[in-house]
């Protein structure tokens, strides 16, 4: 019986110092995006498609993000909850006159917060 109340109470205070953190994760207001500078020409319009072949980001020049500047977006926080948070292949489509001109693969993830780049190219060279 002392056996069984002593292992009894090691248990109780192994769960009570458990690692699992039940708190929610604290968000700042910021807005990210993971982009990538574009040097030797101007796109028209782009796609990003995650691993399932979903398309999770298409801008198109003039409409919801105008094209003023060489740096595209590949993903932002709006796509946070489509991308996995511990890593995931996405495929960056840039296209000049609806000709594929860039085809790049990026490496991305989330915090529960932020999107977050892994790996993948910071410029591109057209």
């Amino acid at each position: 019986m002392k056996h069984l109340i002593g292992i009894l109470l090691l248990l109780c205070m192994l769960g009570a110092s458990s690692c699992v953190d039940l708190q929610p994760t604290a968000c700042d207001l910021s807005f990210i995006s993971v982009a990538v500078e574009v040097e030797g020409g101007t796109l028209d319009k782009t796609y990003t498609i995650n691993s399932a072949q979903d398309t999770i980001s298409v801008y198109f020049a003039g409409s919801n993000e105008p094209f003023t500047s060489s740096v595209y977006t590949i993903i932002n926080d709006s796509h946070k909850d489509v991308i996995s948070n511990d890593e995931e292949e996405v495929v960056f489509h840039g296209y000049i006159d609806d000709k594929l001109v860039i085809n790049e693969t990026y490496t991305v993830g989330h915090d529960g917060c932020h999107v977050l780049k892994i790996s993948g190219k910071e410029k591109i060279e057209l």
